[in-house]
């Protein structure tokens, strides 16, 4: 995760959402739609969702230790990643 942001992750999520991640798999599948940039920080749990972002698919496998939130307002399952961005880049 990136130095520093650590500090943010008990206040990014609400308690529905640390409830739901509390839950999640110590190693999980997540998966990243994209069409044009296939690095970023949103993920989801479903592939049906990332899908919906792009025609092109990435997947890979992540630790639980690794996620910075876990986020299902709309209903996507996110899962956010930080590890893929060079601090100039946040």
């Amino acid at each position: 995760m990136v130095k520093g942001l650590a500090y943010y992750k008990p206040y990014f999520m609400d308690a529905e959402n640390r409830s739901q991640f509390d839950k999640l798999p110590d190693k999980m599948k997540v998966y990243r739609g994209y069409d044009e940039c296939p690095k970023g920080c949103s993920w989801s749990l479903s592939k049906e969702v990332a899908e919906t972002f792009g025609s092109n698919i990435r997947e890979r496998e992540v630790e639980k230790k690794d996620v910075f939130a876990y986020v299902n307002e709309r209903t996507e399952e996110e899962i956010i990643i930080l590890e893929e961005f060079d601090h100039e880049d946040l």
